[in-house]
């Protein structure tokens, strides 16, 4: 189980990564950002 100061940075991390992927310069970026924040996101339903 993930504290909850790790929850709120997961939840952080996923809103950065969804914004970047909306100002990436590249496809491959966004995918990238995309991935991240999904990453992190399936972190946060962990907690």
């Amino acid at each position: 189980m993930v504290d909850q100061q790790s929850a709120d940075y997961f939840r952080k991390r996923e809103l950065a990564e969804r914004a970047a992927a909306k100002s990436a310069a590249s496809d491959a970026a966004r995918r990238v950002h995309q991935e991240l924040a999904q990453n992190y996101a399936e972190l946060v339903r962990q907690t």
